[in-house]
């Protein structure tokens, strides 16, 4: 049976975003088009237990989104820590702390010499702590390349050694996909 619940905040209509379970079991959800061509973002909880959203805006919320990427996303990831790494299609990224509902900017996306956008890509945690996600040049322009976040550092850098295939170098990234193996390998 479904019932509804809840009403999102701001008339926000969940496209192109993804949901990210918090420790607390509450649901974390980044407003793109809310956020969109504004000075700061916004997110939202959804509290399960209260069948209610409330507003997740502490701190300044990095603009992660825009009209020019297409209004695309990347995922938002639950660190082992605790945190959420939300990233952005338009290089940027953001680190929402749960504890006090609180977001800081995070690193922008880049190999060293160009900027990239985390637009409809996947991403993994591994056993390690450290985040691989695939990125591109928003929208959706090939080619392909991996990055590694690390989360003691809060630093983004090209994965190492660098991986080069034919999908890769010739097709946008949100075709790609991740799997966490048991074994911590990412398939």
């Amino acid at each position: 049976v479904w019932l509804q619940t809840g009403t999102k905040l701001r008339s926000d209509r969940s496209d192109e975003e993804g949901w990210t379970k918090l420790p607390d079991g509450s649901i974390l959800s980044y407003d793109i088009f809310s956020s969109a061509g504004q000075p700061s973002g916004f997110a939202q909880r959804y509290v399960p237990s209260l069948g209610i959203w409330v507003d997740a805006t502490g701190g300044t919320v990095p603009v992660l989104s825009s009209s020019a990427v297409g209004y695309e996303l990347g995922p938002g990831l639950r660190l082992l820590d605790g945190r959420v790494l939300h990233l952005g299609a338009n290089q940027h990224t953001g680190l929402y702390y749960p504890a006090t509902n609180t977001w800081t900017a995070g690193p922008d996306i880049s190999d060293g010499t160009s900027f990239y956008g985390a637009d409809d890509s996947p991403g993994a945690i591994l056993p390690n702590g450290h985040v691989i996600f695939a990125a591109d040049t928003p929208p959706f322009i090939k080619p392909t390349k991996l990055f590694d976040f690390n989360p003691t550092t809060n630093t983004i850098s090209l994965l190492s050694p660098t991986i080069t295939t034919t999908n890769l170098t010739n097709n946008g990234a949100f075709i790609t996909r991740m799997l966490v193996l048991p074994t911590g390998q990412v398939l």
